[in-house]
């Protein structure tokens, strides 16, 4: 049993709004995260908030639409009507949403070079886009050995994007996990991919398994100077890829947000981490007991909490956590992420060899 192996990523951005001239880093590295409408584990515990992930402007029509996606391209085709909306100077298009539904499982193969498309996109729209992919994966009962996979999500000209991911017994329940992109979809680079490998020693293609009904979540931006709807930032991308973060046994912020939220809209919030034990209390199938937690935090008071054992596996341990917030009200808000480990025996580390942070406020119509 093998823990997932990681490289040291090559680029970030920095702390940023959206428009950056920053270009994307290729990603890697691991996390894994719960979404709202999440089937956990056996080994599994979270505990949620409510929150959405769209709302329609009152002050305009605005329509979030699916299609189906697989690793060709989307077939069907999408109406999005949009009144704009005033936010200073000028008009700006509120933020829409669209959601991709993967229609059928696809099995994973071994290591960064077999890495498959779980998602391949072409996209109309010309600006800047957030995605969220939700993944649903499980381990085919193939072969007993624990696998770990790794997905990283790319948009159009990506901005931002590291792979993430975790660990999975033979013959758990299916468990679903999200990881954060961001990018300028343009007309030489109008697609948002989500490539996906597995590994292990010894690793058997096929062992782990991307069920169909994973989504693909794009919210889409007004590229107009001024009207920049997205702020967002990550462990690599303020702290370098050498540093490293060691998680407390109480909760304390890895990443601070400031953001002003433009009359007439709110901020989605959405954030992912992964803690990575030097060696993993949880070694054994079955036996986990130790956990990691995660929370979204403005001023301090809680939006949001996720709370999930840590994956069985040998040596290094992973375990990626996803948190999720709608905050009303326009003006300043003082957003944080903060993190925390019931892990006793070995230090927690976010950063370096041992996978990213993230934060994103995507200023959504009231």
């Amino acid at each position: 049993m093998t823990p997932a192996v990681r490289y040291r990523p090559p680029h970030a951005c920095g702390l940023l709004l959206i428009a950056s001239a920053c270009a994307g880093g290729r990603p890697t590295g691991d996390t894994t995260a719960n979404s709202s409408t999440s089937t956990t584990s056996a080994t599994t515990t979270t505990t949620t908030a409510s929150a959405t992930t769209s709302a329609a402007p009152t002050t305009s029509s605005s329509t979030s639409t699916t299609r189906d996606a697989s690793t060709s391209d989307a077939t069907s085709t999408t109406e999005v009507a949009t009144t704009a909306i005033t936010t200073g100077p000028g008009e700006c298009a509120p933020v829409t949403s669209e959601v991709f539904t993967l229609a059928q499982d696809v099995l994973l193969a071994c290591g960064a070079m077999a890495a498959v498309d779980v998602f391949d996109v072409p996209l109309p729209h010309r600006g800047p886009a957030v995605a969220r992919a939700t993944l649903t994966i499980e381990h085919t009962q193939a072969v007993p050995v624990i696998h770990f996979w790794n997905a990283t999500v790319r948009v159009g000209e990506s901005q931002y994007g590291f792979g993430i991911g975790d660990d999975l017994c033979s013959g758990y329940q299916p468990v679903t996990k999200q990881n954060l992109g961001y990018g300028v979809l343009t007309d030489t680079s109008d697609r948002v991919k989500v490539p996906m490998y597995q590994g292990s020693a010894p690793c058997t293609d096929g062992a782990l398994a991307v069920r169909a009904g994973s989504t693909l979540t794009l919210w889409y931006a007004d590229p107009t100077p001024g009207c920049e709807r997205v702020a967002y930032t990550s462990w690599y991308a303020t702290q370098g890829f050498e540093a490293t973060y060691v998680w407390q046994t109480m909760m304390s912020p890895i990443l601070a947000l400031a953001i002003d939220t433009p009359p007439g809209t709110q901020a989605l919030l959405m954030s992912v981490v992964e803690g990575s034990p030097d060696k993993n209390p949880n070694a054994v199938c079955g036996a986990e007991t130790q956990t990691l937690v995660s929370q979204l935090r403005d001023g301090g008071a809680v939006l949001h909490q996720a709370e999930m054992l840590l994956p069985a596996s040998g040596g290094q341990g992973h375990l990626v956590l996803a948190n999720e917030a709608l905050l009303p009200g326009a003006g300043p808000h003082a957003v944080d992420l903060a993190v925390g480990a019931n892990v006793f025996d070995s230090a927690v580390r976010t950063g370096g060899c041992c996978g990213d942070a993230a934060l994103f406020a995507v200023f959504v119509p009231e």
